[in-house]
């Protein structure tokens, strides 16, 4: 047996290590008694993932969602929230353009600096 803290080679009928004292009687009793390891799953890693037909990875990511608690109402509001950010990012650097187009001083200014007015 090797002690599990030194790493040296020790007699099987020893309860302690002669190098570091560890308890060797407790390691043998944990490594005697321990129950089988369950076995791996593939179905849960991304091995699997590659070999699921697009129904299946559908169920799956539903199925992935729902425990994350991903409601439809909540991918909904999150689709909304996203358009209206696109939206105004859009409407944001065209009226840049327009801006700079007209006053090429403030053209290297951020917007939000251009319609401040200063006191």
């Amino acid at each position: 047996m090797f002690c599990p803290k030194c790493g040296s080679s020790q007699n099987d009928e020893l309860k302690f290590c002669t190098l570091c004292g560890a308890n060797l009687f407790a390691v043998r009793q944990v490594v005697d008694n321990r129950e089988a390891v369950e076995k791996f799953d593939w179905s849960r890693t991304w091995v699997a993932e590659m070999f699921m037909s697009p129904q299946e990875m559908k169920r799956r990511k539903e199925e992935m969602e729902r425990q994350r608690g991903i409601t439809p109402e909540m991918k909904r509001y999150n689709e909304i929230k996203a358009g209206v950010i696109t939206t105004l990012k859009a409407l944001n650097y065209s009226l840049k353009d327009r801006i700079s187009d007209h006053n090429p001083l403030i053209a290297d200014l951020p917007l939000a600096e251009k319609s401040a007015p200063k006191p």
